[in-house]
């Protein structure tokens, strides 16, 4: 999967939060992108997101309400211990961020 440090940044959140919730919103992403050191601006978040959707990693299942394409997908990146690696996301948003990548 090929995506950005803001798609990478976004699944680990959505990731964590799905374990709970079957669905997220825009609102939330937008929330957990708040959440950053770095702001993300509202342009990038969008193209991170509809990449989120072009891979399959998350589909729209109502008008801005999504969720994974794979249920089980939250379950498998916190096995590979995906939360653990929060710091090492945020130093490479930080970065992308910061080229203007």
């Amino acid at each position: 999967m090929n995506l950005d440090a803001i798609g990478r940044y976004l699944i680990v959140w959505l990731a964590c939060e799905s374990s709970e919730a079957q669905s997220f919103t825009r609102d939330r992403i937008r929330e957990l992108a708040g959440l950053s050191k770095s702001p993300i601006p509202v342009d990038k978040l969008a193209r991170s997101l509809e990449r989120l959707k072009v891979t399959s990693v998350v589909r729209e299942r109502s008008a801005q309400v999504y969720e994974f394409s794979v249920p089980d997908y939250p379950l498998i990146l916190e096995r590979l211990g995906g939360t653990e690696h929060l710091n090492e996301l945020e130093d490479e948003l930080e970065r992308h961020l910061s080229h203007g990548e």
